[in-house]
């Protein structure tokens, strides 16, 4: 793990990237160590996603925070963050969705998601949680200037309009959202309606 961690890191730095996020689904305490030791050793900055899709519906809340703490108290004094991911709206239950939101708020934390890559994250948001994606992040207190939303390629206008309100960001990932066909973001659009807007 901490190999290939390294590897990725000397890649990125030859190819003129200051800055790594990396999106890692809960990995144990050992991967997590070697994940960070191995960007403190190549000594690029790299922010740690801590990543979970669950629909647990009891002490989310407590599970998050115990989740992160160690991983927090871990990266002081090193070059590498931390950020809460939870991957989707869709995967994730209300109640998990609140969690991030007051742990991200506890500890002044990004939160990250994937959201409005295709038209099935959002028909499944409103099956799952009888809303769209983007009035889940609204409810659940997600949708504000810690959060950055990848993809946006399916976004609205009236979407535009409600996250660059909240502040929050888009990260738009062309080479995925080619790779998967799954169609471009309206990029022009989002930057013209004022929205901090980056590649990934």
């Amino acid at each position: 793990f901490g190999v290939a961690a390294k590897a990725c890191s000397i890649e990125s730095i030859q190819s003129g990237v200051t800055t790594i996020m990396d999106m890692t689904p809960t990995p144990d305490g050992d991967k997590k160590v070697a994940l960070i030791d191995a960007f403190e050793e190549v000594g690029i900055r790299a922010n740690v996603g801590y990543g979970y899709a669950s629909l647990e519906q009891q002490d989310c809340y407590q599970w998050l925070r115990g989740e992160i703490k160690d991983t927090l108290d871990y990266c002081i004094g090193k070059m590498t963050g931390v950020s809460l991911t939870a991957f989707q709206t869709w995967n994730n239950s209300r109640e998990m969705l609140e969690a991030t939101a007051a742990v991200a708020d506890e500890f002044g934390l990004p939160v990250i998601t994937h959201c409005l890559e295709t038209d099935f994250d959002n028909e499944e948001c409103i099956r799952v949680h009888g809303q769209g994606e983007i009035e889940t992040l609204a409810k659940t207190g997600l949708l504000k200037d810690n959060l950055i939303i990848v993809h946006g390629v399916t976004i609205t206008d009236e979407q535009i309009q409600m996250i660059c309100r909240s502040g929050a960001s888009v990260s738009y990932s062309p080479v995925c959202n080619m790779y998967l066909a799954s169609g471009f973001a309206p990029v022009k659009e989002m930057l013209d309606a004022g929205m901090i807007v980056s590649i990934s």
